[in-house]
C-alpha cells in the first residue's frame, strides 16, 4: 500500500484513534498540546491537496512543493498533502537565522519548487530565505494553517502506486550545494518493512511492534521523517512529536516521554544520548518506568559504545532494558536505514587491534595489544540492504576482515540525486562489483563513503573515507582520536586535517566544557588540557598535533541533522573563522 492509501484506511477503519501528537513547549502561556485523529489528519492532508490540484499540472514534470516550516502538526499535512495531490514533496528546515538558512534557500532553488508551504509564524522569514539565497521572488509562498477544508476528497491516488511517486530529501552536509535524494513510495515501503523485521522481536511469527512512537528529530530530516511520519503511518500508531529545540533545552523530556507512553519507538543521533545522560536529573525521573519501551535506535552519526554503556548505566534503575536500545546504521541514499543489531539482543562491542586497523584490516586484541579500538557490532545476513565490503578503487570484493568501502544492494536504495550529472549518479548509485562472491548481486550498488570489515555475519563501521586522516603513511579514523580528545575536555571535538605544501597536518578542535563556563577558563587550564590531550594521541594513537584550539560550546559547525562537520570545522580553520575560547588569542 502506498502512503496515501494507507492513510486513507486508517481514516476510515479508526477515524477516532488519536494520530498525531505535538508538544509544544515553546508557548509564552505554558505548554500546549495539539492533536489530530486519523480522519483529521486525513481532512488537513486533503486541505492542502484540494489547494495544490487547483495549480494544475505541468506537461513535463510533476510539480514541487517545499516544505519549511516550524515543527509540527502543519509540517506533517504539508508533507502528506504534496503526495496527495500528486506532487513532489521536498522537506526542508524552518528558516531560523542561522546557516542552514543558505541551504534551505539553495534546496528551494535547486528542486526548482512551484509553491513552498510553510505557516503563518514562519511565512515572513521563509519569504526573504528563498529572495536571498537565488530563488524566485514570485514563488508563492503558502501558510498552511489558513487553507479552508475542502469539501470531498482530493487525492490522487494513482500517482502514489508507483516508483513514479517520489519525494527528495535533501541531504544534511554543510560545505557543498545540497543535494536531493530522489526517494520512490517503493523506496519507503522497503525500507519500512526491512525497520519492521530487523528492530522488533519476533513472537508466534509475528513482529512485536510499539504501540507509540515518540519523536523530537527534525520531520526535514531522513531519520526524523521515517521515525516521526512514516513508522507511526504505517504500524498504525500514535506519534508524539516534540521540536529539536524543546529537547535540547531540557533533554530530560525525552525520557519523561518514553516513559509516559505505552510501549513508545523512539531515536536520536549519539550525541542525543550523552545529553540525556549528563542532563537529566533523579528529580527528572522521580517515579518514571522504562521498562516498557519497545526501541531506541542511536543512529544518523557514528555511534559510541561508550556512550551506549553510560546510558544503559544511567537509565538501569529505571527498567530500561539493554535490547530496547538499538545502534543503528544508514542515509539518505538508502531513504535512511541499512542495518542495526541483532533483534532481541543488547548492543554489543568488540576491541581490535588499532594497528591493525590502521594497516586496513581488523585484528582482535589481546592483552598484548599496545593499543585497541572498540567498535559497535552489527549484524548482516543474506536479506536485503544487502551489505558487501570493496576496495573503492578497484571495485573488487574484499575478503573477511578486510577494511574498504560499504557497498549496499536494495530496493530502499534511490535511483540518483535530483539534478545530478548522469555520470556522478552511475558511479555513486549504480556501481558495479568485480570478483564477486557467490550470491552477491553485480549491480546496481550504492557506494557508501563509509570504510568497514565484515567478520562472519557481523559489520563494523570505521569511519568516512573523506574524513581519514593519514601521518606518516598511516591511517587514523577521526572517531577514535575524538574519542581520546574528550576524555580530557568534556565537549564535542573534531579531529580533521589540513594541507600545506602537500603534507597533512592534524588539527584538533574541542568545545570546553567546565562548571564555571568557557569564558572561565584559564591559562593554565588550557596548557594542562593541551599537554593532557597531546601526550594522550601521542602514546595511544602515534600522532602529532600541529594545532590544539578550545571553542565554547556550540562552535563547532554542524550539518543540518547536528553531526559536526568535520570538513567545515576545516574551512573555517583555514580561513581563521573558528572562534576560540575569548582568554587566548
Amino acid at each position: 500500500m502506498s502512503v496515501i492509501s494507507t492513510l486513507r484506511d486508517r481514516a476510515t477503519t479508526t477515524p477516532s484513534d488519536e494520530a498525531f501528537v505535538f508538544m509544544d513547549y515553546d508557548t509564552k502561556t505554558g505548554d500546549q498540546i495539539d492533536r489530530m485523529t486519523w480522519s483529521q489528519l486525513y481532512s488537513r492532508v486533503t486541505a492542502v491537496s484540494a489547494y495544490l490540484i487547483s495549480y494544475g499540472r505541468h506537461a513535463d514534470r510533476r510539480r514541487t512543493a517545499a516544505i519549511s516550516a516550524p515543527q509540527g502538526l502543519d509540517y506533517v499535512a504539508g508533507f502528506l498533502g504534496a503526495l496527495c495531490a500528486g506532487w513532489t514533496p521536498v522537506p526542508l528546515p524552518e528558516p531560523l537565522g542561522s546557516l542552514r538558512d543558505k541551504r534551505t534557500g539553495l534546496a528551494v532553488l535547486d528542486c526548482a519548487a512551484d509553491v513552498v508551504l510553510t505557516t503563518s509564524q514562519a511565512e515572513t522569514r521563509v519569504r526573504a530565505t528563498i529572495a536571498t539565497h537565488g530563488a524566485s521572488v514570485t514563488t508563492p509562498v503558502i501558510a498552511l494553517d489558513t487553507l479552508d477544508e475542502p469539501s470531498g476528497d482530493n487525492c490522487d491516488l494513482d500517482s502514489q502506486l508507483s516508483d513514479w511517486s517520489s519525494y527528495l530529501q535533501y541531504t544534511s552536509g554543510s560545505t557543498a550545494n545540497p543535494r536531493g535524494v530522489v526517494l520512490s513510495m517503493r523506496n519507503v515501503t522497503e525500507n519500512v518493512d526491512q525497520i519492521i523485521r530487523n528492530y522488533f522481536r519476533h513472537e508466534g511469527g509475528a513482529p512485536r511492534l510499539p504501540s507509540s512512537v515518540v519523536s523530537w528529530l527534525p520531520l526535514y530530516h531522513d531519520m526524523g521523517l521515517m521515525v516521526g511520519l512514516f513508522i507511526p503511518l504505517f504500524v498504525g500508531c500514535p506519534v508524539i512529536l516534540t521540536s529539536p529545540e524543546a529537547f535540547i533545552r531540557k533533554p530530560a523530556r525525552w525520557m519523561q516521554l518514553l516513559a509516559k507512553h505505552q510501549a513508545p519507538f523512539s531515536a536520536a543521533p549519539n550525541f542525543a544520548f550523552d545529553l540525556a545522560v549528563a542532563k537529566t536529573s533523579e528529580e527528572d525521573m522521580a517515579g518514571l518506568d522504562l521498562g516498557h519501551v519497545n526501541t531506541i535506535i542511536n543512529g544518523a552519526e557514528q555511534v559510541q559504545p561508550n556512550t551506549i554503556t553510560k546510558f544503559l548505566r544511567r537509565f538501569r534503575p529505571y527498567n530500561l532494558m539493554p535490547a530496547a536500545v538499538k545502534p543503528s546504521y544508514g542515509m539518505a541514499e538508502a531513504v535512511v536505514y541499512l542495518a542495526t543489531t541483532k533483534a532481541g539482543s543488547p548492543p554489543t562491542s568488540t576491541e581490535f587491534d588499532a594497528d591493525s586497523l590502521a594497516r586496513g584490516h581488523a585484528e582482535l586484541s589481546t592483552f598484548e595489544t599496545e593499543r585497541a579500538t572498540r567498535l559497535i557490532r552489527y549484524h548482516s545476513d543474506d536479506k536485503e540492504p544487502l551489505l558487501r565490503i570493496v576496495d573503492p578503487d578497484s571495485n573488487i570484493e574484499l575478503g573477511p576482515g578486510r577494511i574498504g568501502e560499504i557497498w549496499i544492494h536494495g530496493k530502499n536504495v534511490s535511483t540518483g540525486y535530483h539534478n545530478a550529472d548522469d555520470a556522478l549518479n552511475r558511479d555513486k548509485f549504480q556501481a558495479s562489483i568485480r570478483e564477486a562472491s557467490a550470491g552477491t548481486p553485480r549491480s546496481p550498488w550504492l557506494r557508501t563513503g563509509d570504510l568497514g570489515f565484515i567478520v562472519g555475519d557481523e559489520f563494523y563501521i570505521v569511519g568516512r573515507m573523506k574524513d581519514l586522516i593519514i601521518q606518516d603513511g598511516v591511517n587514523h579514523y577521526p572517531d577514535d582520536i575524538e574519542t581520546t580528545v574528550k576524555e580530557f575536555t568534556g565537549g564535542r571535538v573534531a579531529a580533521f586535517s589540513v594541507s600545506d605544501d602537500g603534507v597533512e597536518h592534524l588539527v584538533i578542535a574541542a568545545e570546553v566544557r567546565t562548571e564555571h563556563g568557557p569564558d572561565k577558563v584559564t591559562i593554565m587550564d588550557f596548557s594542562t588540557i593541551k599537554r593532557l590531550v597531546v601526550s594522550a594521541l601521542s602514546k595511544l594513537h602515534g600522532l602529532h598535533v600541529t594545532d590544539f584550539l578550545l571553542v565554547p560550546p556550540g562552535a563547532l559547525p554542524k550539518t543540518t541533522s547536528g553531526k559536526i562537520s568535520r570538513a567545515a570545522c576545516a574551512k573555517q580553520y583555514g580561513a581563521n573563522k573558528l572562534q576560540r575560547v575569548a582568554t587566548f588569542p
